[in-house]
Formats: C-alpha cells, structure tokens, sequence
C-alpha cells in the first residue's frame, strides 16, 4: 500500500506522520490520502504511513523575529492538525509558508491538501518541498503515489521515476520498494516489478513473498503463450 506520509512537527516531528493513520497506495481518492508518506525530522505528532507522526521544524527560535512567527504558525498548524482541524492547520502552514518558507511547513501542508483529497494542491506543496530541501525521500514517495493513483494527476511516467528519485535515498526501504513494485506490475512491467519484490522481501516486507508468486506466475504464463504463439507461425 502506499503511503503518504506523517506530519512534521516543530521539532517533533510535525509530519511528522499522523492524523488518523493514513498510510498506504491509495487507488481511490479515500485510499490515496491514507498512502501519503509522512517525513520525520524529530517531532512527533502528527497524523497519517501516511503515519502516525508530525516532523519538527528545525527553525531557531533564537533567530530573527519574522522565523519566530513562522515557527508559531507552524506549530499551531500541527495542534490544529493533531485536533482533528484540517482546515485550520491548512491556514497556519500556509501562514507559515508566507512568513518564510521552510520544507517541512510545505510538506505538512501537502499532507493537510492531500487529507482534504485537493491532491493538486498537495502536489504544488510537496514540490516547493522538494525545492528547498531535494533530499527528501518521503516527498518523493508521496508525489509518486498521487501521480499513480490520483484520476486527475494520474502519469505513471512521473510515478516511476519519483519512485526510483526516493530509492536513490533510502534504497534499502522496503515499503516503498513494495509500492514501485505495484505500480509497476500494474504497468506489465513484470520483470521490473519481481526485481522490486524480492528486494522488499529482502527489506522485511513479508506480504511481498505474495505479490512476487503471483507475478512470477503471470511471466511464466507470458513466455509459455508467447512459446506456443511462435510453434503455430
């Protein structure tokens, strides 16, 4: 399943990864919030793999007033998140974001939009994300799955290679592993997806052991018809 995601909390973890637990692949648009990965900084707090925890902020109190009043906002955008408030805590990131912008406000406010299904909205958020801080994998996974399973978003191109983008990251990440291994099944590309079984069972994901049968089964099927289509020419 996919996943979107926590919110990260001010220093805690803001997405950090939480709200109710929304974490998987979503193939509808009920599913898709819940698949949102959320990436932790050291907050905690949050709402949904989508996960269960908040990232933190990693502003400086201590500095210029204008990055004070950002941390405010985004500190209240993760209360207002973790109470249940969605479209509170999208008007304090966005606060946030226009006070000084920072990667882990865009992200929580990407995982707000995504929750709320304005999954375009989401998919601006996580790019200013990714814009100011390109080394985060969970803003890849998140934006892979909304490009695989979003009706309006929907280019697997986009999926497939956000997806390969977050395994250049954390390449011994299971789960998302697991994930790129769907979305490519789902392409035909059977060979490619038994590849990305194998290493997530490798990585702990033991519900691959199912997916890579039944893959290995369909390829098998594949070369025996193509065999038998090349005997009768």
């Amino acid at each position: 399943m996919h996943r979107f995601g926590k919110l990260i909390r001010q220093r805690a973890w803001l997405f950090v990864r939480p709200l109710p637990s929304q974490s998987a692949v979503v193939l509808s648009n009920t599913r898709l919030s819940a698949l949102l990965s959320v990436s932790r900084r050291n907050l905690h707090a949050c709402p949904p793999r989508w996960a269960n925890h908040l990232e933190s902020s990693h502003m400086d109190l201590s500095l210029d007033p204008i990055t004070e009043k950002a941390t405010e906002w985004f500190e209240d955008g993760v209360n207002k998140w973790n109470e249940g408030d969605i479209h509170a805590a999208v008007d304090s990131f966005q606060k946030s974001v226009l006070t000084k912008p920072t990667a882990d406000a865009h992200f929580n406010l990407g995982l707000c939009w995504a929750s709320l299904t304005k999954y375009g909205k989401a998919e601006k958020s996580w790019l200013s994300s990714l814009n100011l801080d390109p080394t985060r994998y969970d803003v890849h996974v998140n934006l892979a799955n909304i490009y695989a399973h979003s009706p309006d978003l929907r280019n697997l191109d986009k999926s497939v290679s956000h997806f390969e983008a977050a395994l250049r990251l954390a390449p011994e990440d299971g789960e998302i592993r697991f994930d790129f291994g769907v979305i490519l099944d789902s392409m035909g590309k059977l060979e490619e997806a038994i590849e990305q079984y194998k290493l997530a069972q490798q990585y702990g994901v033991d519900r691959a052991s199912v997916n890579l049968r039944n893959a290995q089964a369909r390829l098998l099927g594949k070369k025996l018809k193509e065999m038998d289509d090349q005997k009768t020419k």
